[in-house]
């Protein structure tokens, strides 16, 4: 398979629609683009890890390099905006002096360089941080939640989709997820919330179009308008949280539009080639907004412009600072595919 795709730009376009819906919220924003209420940003993300993460283990099945590429990709950029993070609350007095001699704070933080998750991180430690109107509202890592579950699907991959991968194991695990992903509705558990099995079964679209691509890639080569008009037409709303039987046939069209925009006017993300901040936007543009939270600064048009672009100079200085040198370091592997695409 060719990487000639337009996975570079539905990701950029992915984490711009996070960062429009936290700013209308937190900063009471209004003309958040229409658009983006037909395209969320964490479905996208999802979908697009199934399709890329199922190729990248498909095309080598090296668990060492799966690995340390795996580790490359999230964990340098991800503790450098922890290291951020936890400057921005030592100046903006969230964390005080007593807080500094605290062992619970540092516990707090190096749970969350391991794993990421603020809920465990919660759980083990009680560090006494002071979030308030003078300081910050709460911990300025919210997205984290998200990057917790992108590991496990990183985990997943291997022992799902291994050389006896079966049709039958899959459809099994899409359901068990679909399943919980909907009684979590009502039991509403923030550990369930946070974890893999409520959203395998988006992920498992993507990784299910790539096992399969030798015999119906063709549906998604140059077909985006048809996905188009097939999703406006059956959208519902970006509840995937609430999984109705139309929420998932809107995940499911959502996923057709994903990887057919991907395989259509692939020219589209030459611009991009080289250069990918999306990672960089999705993990810096709350702390962005908690800066304009912090001076007041509200219900302003002007604060679309200044959000974005802020955002968006971060995310340029994590890509050629942190990123892209660690990335450069990742192990390539010149091996053909080692797993059959069909079961």
């Amino acid at each position: 398979m060719k990487h000639e795709n337009n996975f570079d730009l539905l990701r950029l376009i992915a984490a711009c629609q996070v960062v429009s819906s936290h700013a209308d919220i937190w900063l009471n924003l209004k003309g958040r683009p229409s658009v983006f209420w037909l395209f969320p940003g964490v479905p996208i993300f999802f979908i697009i890890s199934g399709f890329l993460i199922t190729g990248s283990f498909m095309r080598d099945q090296s668990v060492p390099r799966y690995a340390k590429n795996r580790f490359l990709r999230i964990y340098p950029a991800m503790v450098a905006s922890l290291f951020i993070m936890f400057l921005m609350m030592i100046f903006t007095g969230v964390i005080p002096l007593r807080a500094m001699a605290d062992s619970n704070t540092y516990i707090y933080f190096a749970t969350l360089v391991v794993t990421g998750s603020t809920v465990l991180a919660n759980s083990i430690s009680t560090p006494s941080f002071e979030y308030g109107p003078n300081t910050l509202p709460f911990f300025p890592g919210g997205v984290l939640w998200t990057i917790v579950v992108e590991l496990g699907f990183y985990l997943v991959v291997p022992l799902l989709i291994g050389k006896r991968w079966t049709w039958p194991l899959l459809v099994l695990v899409f359901v068990a997820s679909l399943w919980l992903a909907v009684e979590q509705v009502t039991m509403k558990n923030p550990w369930i919330d946070t974890t893999v099995p409520p959203y395998l079964w988006i992920f498992l679209l993507g990784a299910a179009v790539r096992l399969s691509w030798d015999k119906i890639g063709w549906l998604f080569k140059g077909t985006f308008p048809i996905w188009l008009t097939i999703h406006l037409l059956i959208w519902v709303g970006p509840a995937y949280k609430n999984p109705t039987p139309a929420v998932i046939l809107s995940i499911i069209t959502l996923a057709g539009c994903v990887l057919s925009f991907a395989h259509t006017l692939p020219s589209l993300s030459k611009m991009f080639r080289g250069t990918d901040i999306s990672y960089g936007v999705y993990l810096y543009h709350m702390p962005i907004i908690m800066i304009f939270m912090i001076f007041g600064y509200k219900s302003e048009g002007w604060l679309w412009i200044a959000v974005y672009l802020a955002t968006f100079a971060m995310a340029a200085i994590s890509w050629r600072l942190v990123e892209k040198p660690f990335l450069s370091l990742k192990a390539v592997s010149l091996a053909r595919p080692t797993l059959r695409t069909t079961a």
